[in-house]
């Protein structure tokens, strides 16, 4: 996957963060993929007030017509400026590993609440060669990958004591 063709959503998306963090307002950073025809692309965007930018668009229309994936999502002023200073570039901070699954028995946690989501990854941080995967409806993750099926079971059962349903992603 290459980066978006113009070679400037990184910075940009980092700069109008910053910009609008630093009025106080409510922004995120995002780190993502977008389709618009036949290529994905590595894409940054920013979404504020229901909208993205720079495009104005409105968020959701924006995710259909570019047929936009979101890897990693920031909020933290602090946190986006710790990684950039740590890396030297703009992003993407994750691996192309880290963003798509390859190899291993794929865990799908079925619609979990946003409030139990620290607890889920705790628990998957627990278990030797865990893998986070891209997430939707507004958490980080819901896609966990183990190398084998005793480690995936053994996830599924630790997710099941707190009250959460988990199935085989494929």
């Amino acid at each position: 996957m290459k980066p978006c063709p113009s070679g400037t959503c990184y910075p940009d998306a980092y700069r109008l963060f910053r910009e609008l963090k630093n009025k106080g307002e409510e922004a995120h950073l995002v780190h993502g993929s977008v389709k618009p025809s036949v290529k994905r692309f590595l894409h940054a965007w920013v979404e504020h007030n229901f909208k993205v930018y720079p495009s104005g668009m409105d968020v959701d229309k924006y995710r259909k017509l570019m047929n936009a994936r979101e890897h990693q999502r920031y909020e933290d002023l602090t946190e986006v400026q710790i990684k950039l200073a740590k890396s030297g570039h703009y992003g993407p901070w994750r691996t192309l590993r880290e963003h798509f699954f390859t190899k291993g028995v794929k865990i799908r946690i079925i619609d979990p609440p946003i409030e139990k989501f620290a607890e889920i990854e705790a628990i998957a941080k627990s278990r030797e060669g865990y893998h986070a995967g891209g997430g939707t409806k507004g958490v980080e993750h819901e896609d966990f990958s183990f190398p084998t099926d005793e480690q995936a079971k053994d996830f599924q059962f630790a997710i099941a004591k707190i009250g959460l349903r988990s199935t085989t992603a494929k």
